[in-house]
């Protein structure tokens, strides 16, 4: 409540520490190690990282003592990631 209150918006996921919740690739009980708010932004078809990030940034505050209080009393991690649909079979390294 307190991260949803500072960012002003609802989170996309959350948990609270010990909250059971199904696992998505499991199907099994999970309990929560710890609590979690996630902001998760809409597919892109063609990929559009730049849109999606402007997404995100436009729904939260954009007082960076807000983000500096956040930051310093929770653990922060921001997340992009690329799914494909289909291999890359021709890429090289």
């Amino acid at each position: 409540d307190e991260v949803t209150a500072l960012l002003g918006c609802a989170p996309t996921k959350s948990a609270l520490k010990g909250e059971v919740f199904v696992g998505k690739t499991t199907g099994q009980a999970v309990v929560a190690k710890t609590g979690r708010w996630t902001l998760s932004a809409s597919d892109e078809s063609p990929e559009g990282l730049d849109r999606q990030i402007e997404q995100l940034l436009a729904v939260t505050s954009n007082d960076l003592r807000v983000w500096q209080d956040l930051t310093t009393k929770y653990q922060a991690d921001l997340f992009c990631g690329l799914f494909m649909s289909s291999g890359n079979d021709g890429f090289n390294l």
